[in-house]
């Protein structure tokens, strides 16, 4: 089996394209739900600090 061969490509590479992104997304969901932006002032500016908030379970 040639795994660059076209034939191996043509049939599985949707199937690797869709784990990759499955993979890729199923990841970055921990920090759609763990991320916080909390605002802070410093000399009358306003500033956004994004960070993992993890509580304990």
């Amino acid at each position: 089996m040639y795994p660059l061969s076209l034939r191996w490509t043509k049939s599985r590479g949707p199937l690797i394209m869709i784990a990759i992104w499955t993979a890729a997304f199923s990841l970055s969901t921990f920090q759609l739900i763990h991320g916080k932006a909390e605002k802070f002032t410093v000399r009358g500016q306003e500033f956004y600090d994004c960070t993992e908030v993890w509580e304990e379970l």
